[in-house]
């Protein structure tokens, strides 16, 4: 899997702080804030040498990601923290998040970026998990840390973190409002074990379209390979 079908785009901190909410990936792009890493050896190579955070998030309502910026205040924060363990200003850390840098308005470039979703979560050097208690606008149900690894997009995107872990990436859950808490996955193999263990189970995870599911047939039969060949080569 080092083929991409679609740019991964970024957006800067700075950028998404001046918003002050979620930016569609459209209104991002006619602002001219969207940075385009075109091939895997262009995107490898920027996030080698940049302070990349692959935000992973539950949807708080079905037309939009977060209607109360619930999420863009815990992201704030945490990437602030992010940011000063680093030694970076704002302006030096790029986000990923799906409603910026996924195509919103054309259903053919957001399949190509979803075909590329595993690819980006794990070039990342930050793999960070959002998700603070807050209540979903279109159901009126909570959401917290539970909810959303019964998600299966989310599951499919810990799976794609998971899987490439070295010693120069991290995984950060946020489950506090303001973004204060920022727990090391990776500090704790027994809790990352538990994480394991519910990412790979994809297609149990809970769709909102059901129809998704076919979709991330090919995505999950690349990790399977990849995990198949991590193991032969222990």
């Amino acid at each position: 899997m080092t083929q991409l079908r679609s740019p991964m785009y970024l957006l800067r901190f700075d950028h998404f702080l001046a918003h002050g909410a979620l930016l569609k990936h459209e209104a991002a792009r006619d602002r001219g804030v969207l940075i385009a890493l075109d091939t895997y050896d262009e995107m490898l190579a920027f996030t080698h040498t940049e302070e990349v955070v692959f935000v992973s998030h539950q949807w708080l309502d079905s037309a939009e990601p977060d209607p109360a910026c619930v999420h863009f205040r815990a992201i704030s924060g945490a990437c602030r923290q992010i940011a000063q363990r680093a030694g970076k200003a704002e302006h030096e850390v790029f986000l990923w998040i799906d409603y910026t840098s996924i195509p919103q308005m054309s259903d053919g470039l957001k399949a190509l970026s979803i075909q590329s979703l595993a690819l980006y979560a794990a070039t990342a050097s930050t793999f960070m998990v959002v998700a603070p208690d807050a209540t979903h606008g279109a159901t009126g149900q909570p959401t917290n840390i539970d909810t959303y690894k019964s998600r299966g997009w989310c599951r499919l995107e810990n799976w794609s973190a998971l899987l490439t872990l070295n010693e120069h990436t991290r995984v950060f859950v946020v489950d506090s409002a303001d973004g204060a808490s920022l727990h090391d996955l990776t500090a704790d193999p027994e809790y990352e074990a538990s994480w394991w263990s519910t990412a790979v189970r994809v297609f149990e995870g809970n769709f909102t379209v059901p129809d998704d599911r076919p979709k991330l047939v090919d995505v999950v039969l690349g990790l399977c390979a990849q995990l198949a060949h991590a193991r032969r080569c222990v």
